[in-house]
């Protein structure tokens, strides 16, 4: 394998995340940005490795919006998690019914504002109290 490109296949990535390869080729393999079509193959041969985004940290746009959708709170969950989502994902999983995703929103409400006062009137405790955290240590960053 090519120390400049560790993933040239679907079957690499999974076997990177399977303990397949090197720390240093696990580390390359995390900033890689792969085609579209590889992460389509991965959710679609290999449905068990779909949380292989949280270690991603770069995972295109069109692939969060799928997994947004996808059965598997866990999954949803991970999507929540990514550090940049286009908007309406935010919005989108604002209003997931499972609060593990929600939770993952709500510690993000600066990077969508308009979604504070609906989260902060969350059914589930852990949401809104993320969300007071959100807004004190925001208030306190500007003291």
């Amino acid at each position: 394998m090519s120390d400049e490109r560790p993933i040239r296949s679907v079957d690499d990535l999974v076997r990177l995340y399977t303990g397949g390869g090197t720390q240093e080729e696990f580390q390359q393999a995390r900033w890689a940005e792969l085609p579209v079509e590889v992460w389509f193959e991965l959710i679609e041969r290999f449905p068990e490795h779909r949380l292989i985004i949280q270690d991603q940290k770069r995972v295109p746009v069109d692939v969060l919006e799928a997994l947004a959708d996808d059965p598997a709170v866990q999954v949803r969950e991970a999507v929540a998690e990514k550090k940049q989502l286009p908007l309406h994902l935010y919005d989108k999983l604002a209003r997931d019914p499972h609060h593990q995703v929600r939770e993952g929103i709500a510690a993000k409400v600066d990077r969508a504002p308009w979604l504070r006062e609906r989260l902060a009137n969350d059914p589930s405790y852990m949401v809104r109290r993320i969300v007071q955290h959100e807004k004190y240590e925001k208030k306190s960053e500007s003291s």
